[in-house]
């Protein structure tokens, strides 16, 4: 009986140590690793398995469209049988939809055109932080999520119609555009909260302030003036730059050798994707160098460009997720 006693004595001092343990800063890290690592795959998980099917019911639902209405199917034009409100870079020449109706616009995502890479891209984006949703327990991961949602739907849609009429490929086009800068701003807007949230409010205010200032002279110049790419692309770059600076300082200031590293991976990260996209659009590589013709339904620019700017948003996520929990967990909750 003694042995008995004994051994629950020393079943509780075990889990006492565990608790004690689970409180040191090297816990609190390898716990928001391990939410990480937990988290992400599961919502992969899912968003691929939703994606497949997705591509099966859209790829029947174009054979029945093409069966049904085989004047309005052309999926494979040259540029030169297309209007010029189709067209938005000169290196693509084939590989066009015809003018078709909304039905058909949407049932053509099933086929294999030259917006085929760029809708289901950024539709895969959006149904991931569709699902990232669901696991994500901070209140400001949450309303980024919700943000991001945003951006991938509104991009997806502009390319999925961008056949329905001139109209509405414009200004879905132009909302497009100003949905990105819309989603740096929310950026920003964390990025301040976070770093200046043990600090003077008033830095925080007047850093939202101006980061407000430029975002919305950003949405106002892309979704309404009809801008050149490599304008479009030095504006957002200068937002985007203009948004890291908290975090930079952050970077330089803080004790906390976890935000340290939360910064200095995840800024990288982000930048890198977001410079890469906007460097590859603007320059429209590799379809500028490969000749025309040769990147026209895979590959081309605004394919990776896709690709990358996707990346870029995860990787903001995860360290702004990350950053806040962080904080939580040292009793310092973002409000």
């Amino acid at each position: 009986q003694l042995d008995w006693i004994n051994k629950k004595m020393v079943d509780k001092l075990i889990r006492l140590e565990e608790a004690i343990f689970l409180m040191t800063p090297k816990t609190k890290k390898l716990h928001s690793e391990l939410l990480k690592i937990s988290a992400t795959p599961r919502v992969l998980f899912l968003t691929i398995l939703q994606t497949i099917a997705l591509v099966v019911v859209s790829r029947i639902s174009w054979l029945i469209y093409k069966s049904k209405n085989p004047t309005q199917s052309q999926i494979n034009l040259h540029k030169d049988d297309v209007e010029e409100w189709m067209k938005d870079n000169p290196h693509i020449e084939g590989g066009f939809r015809q003018e078709m109706p909304l039905a058909g616009c949407i049932c053509s995502c099933g086929s294999l055109h030259n917006e085929t890479v760029n809708i289901w891209s950024h539709f895969f984006g959006f149904l991931y932080f569709a699902n990232a949703f669901v696991f994500a327990r901070r209140r400001h991961a949450r309303w980024q999520v919700l943000v991001a949602t945003y951006l991938l739907g509104i991009s997806t849609l502009a390319h999925s119609t961008v056949a329905y009429g001139p109209l509405t490929s414009k200004y879905l086009f132009r909302l497009d555009r100003a949905s990105i800068a819309i989603y740096f701003y929310s950026i920003s807007l964390f990025v301040a909260k976070a770093h200046f949230h043990h600090e003077s409010r008033s830095l925080e205010l007047v850093c939202k302030f101006f980061q407000t200032i430029v975002s919305f002279a950003a949405v106002f110049v892309l979704g309404g003036l009809s801008v050149p790419v490599w304008a479009s692309t030095s504006i957002l770059a200068t937002q985007m730059a203009f948004g890291s600076l908290p975090v930079i300082r952050e970077y330089l200031i803080t004790p906390d050798e976890y935000i340290k590293k939360i910064v200095i991976k995840y800024l990288a990260l982000c930048s890198l994707f977001a410079t890469g996209g906007g460097v590859v659009f603007s320059t429209r590589f590799p379809e500028r160098f490969l000749g025309k013709g040769k990147c026209d339904k895979c590959g081309n620019s605004h394919n990776l460009m896709h690709v990358l700017v996707g990346m870029a948003i995860f990787f903001a996520y995860r360290g702004s997720y990350l950053w806040e929990l962080h904080l939580q967990r040292q009793g310092k909750p973002l409000a």
